[in-house]
């Protein structure tokens, strides 16, 4: 038996989902989140596209991991086929080698934000056609790849 979830729950599945698979390095999986012709506001640069974002996905170094925590989410439906999700994210990097099946320090947060997925549903399904950040609450000065 298949459950068709509410549109706010498939909503928040998505940003969600999109920063599991970004952690675990399944770009393809990553960008199912995003329209093709979606925007992702990244490190201060607009990254427009299917194309693009695998570009900057694959740019990420080996020894470059990350964990993303998604938490405070509001969403906002605005039509049957349009809405938005607002959170908080909270992102802990980590740069060097994970050894197997082995574990590291938890790395301290880098950043503290509140962002914004302006989402449609295309053919029944619901993508991310604006990710932004709007506002920072906390940022450290660590460089990060």
């Amino acid at each position: 038996m298949t459950v068709e979830l509410p549109a706010a729950v498939q909503m928040a599945n998505v940003t969600s989902e999109f920063y599991g698979h970004l952690d675990d390095r399944n770009y393809e999986q990553a960008l199912q989140a995003f329209a093709v012709d979606g925007i992702w506001f990244r490190r201060g640069a607009a990254v427009k596209g299917h194309r693009a974002m695998r570009e900057a996905m694959h740019a990420r170094p080996a020894n470059f991991h990350t964990r993303h925590i998604v938490s405070n989410v509001r969403v906002y439906q605005e039509s049957p086929d349009a809405g938005h999700v607002l959170f908080y994210l909270t992102g802990h990097p980590y740069i060097g080698e994970i050894p197997e099946g082995g574990d590291v320090p938890l790395p301290p947060a880098h950043i503290l934000a509140t962002y914004r997925d302006q989402m449609c549903r295309i053919d029944g399904r619901w993508v991310i056609v604006e990710k932004r950040l709007l506002t920072t609450g906390f940022k450290d000065r660590l460089q990060l790849p």
